[in-house]
């Protein structure tokens, strides 16, 4: 009698559906809720501090080789102070070579330039922001469409504005001047 109610039971439990998951990113080694992460210099200086809502990790044997993070949160510092913002929907950092491939209403702010696009690569290594897509610029009171995208060197600050369109300045009376 036990054996039939155990084998009943057992039949039952296997008709269950699985639960679905919610996981953006099929393949990752680990998935995080509410992720952050810091780095530092050698000698305890701040290089950088991430953090997301939805964090996919993939490893190469033992090593993570790139990060895929949702609603990203990324502040880099220089000497201890804040240098640059970036915000994305959705950034994959490759560890190995550095960069942050951003998407989905991207920001980055720093105390020179506020660069509003789709899709922005950004190195962390030579400290190069790009993107070929349209990309929204504005510095120093005027507003600037980078058409064909844009690449801003923040090491050198020279930035390169693909098929501008509609330059704007601010009067100081609070309005704008059409150019």
């Amino acid at each position: 009698m036990r054996i039939l109610l155990l084998t009943l039971a057992f039949v039952l439990g296997c008709g269950k559906t699985p639960e679905e998951s919610d996981a953006m990113e099929k393949g990752a080694s680990i998935r995080l809720k509410n992720f952050s992460r810091k780095s530092f210099t050698t000698d305890g200086v701040e290089e950088w501090d991430l953090a997301s809502k939805d964090a996919y990790i993939f490893r190469q044997g033992e090593k993570e080789s790139r990060i895929i993070a949702y609603n990203l949160n990324f502040q880099q510092f220089e000497k201890g102070r804040k240098t640059g913002l970036v915000t994305a929907e959705r950034g994959e950092i490759d560890y190995e070579n550095r960069i942050l491939h951003l998407s989905g209403k991207v920001e980055f702010k720093d105390s020179e330039r506020h660069v509003k696009s789709e899709q922005l690569t950004y190195n962390m290594n030579e400290k190069i922001l790009e993107t070929k897509e349209s990309v929204v610029l504005v510095e120093a009171g005027s507003t600037t469409h980078c058409r064909r995208g844009i690449t801003v060197n923040r090491e050198t600050n020279v930035q390169v504005c693909r098929s501008p369109a509609i330059v704007r300045i601010q009067r100081s009376n609070g309005g704008f001047e059409e150019l």
